[in-house]
């Protein structure tokens, strides 16, 4: 599933404070579900070159992670990846798809 308000500033990892709310509510969610892994998956637009957008996209995920631990959620329940510009949901012709296309996906591995 994706959670739609996790922003992060351009070419960053940083998650902006808007979302630090909706991933507070997440783990405390996670941390109610002990036994759930997730993988966090994180995704770009094709802006960019394709190695620098995997790294980033590797990097928003395990921030996204460190966020989750920092409010208490078990790290074996977490794994990181990205997938860069590998998978996108629209199309990268114009602004609002790319905004689309940089994501981050929750992925229930095991409950």
């Amino acid at each position: 599933f994706v959670i739609k308000d996790i922003y992060y500033t351009t070419a960053r990892a940083d998650i902006n404070p808007e979302s630090m709310f909706i991933l507070s509510e997440f783990a405390d969610y996670l941390k109610a579900h002990p036994s759930w892994i997730i993988e966090i998956r994180g995704h770009t637009d094709n802006t960019g070159e394709d190695k620098t957008n995997e790294i980033l996209s590797l990097n928003r995920a395990k921030e996204v992670m460190a966020f989750l631990v920092g409010k208490g959620v078990q790290e074996n329940q977490l794994v990181a990846v990205g997938y860069g510009e590998k998978k996108p949901i629209a199309t990268n012709d114009t602004e609002a798809g790319r905004a689309k296309n940089r994501r981050t996906e929750f992925v229930i591995k095991k409950m």
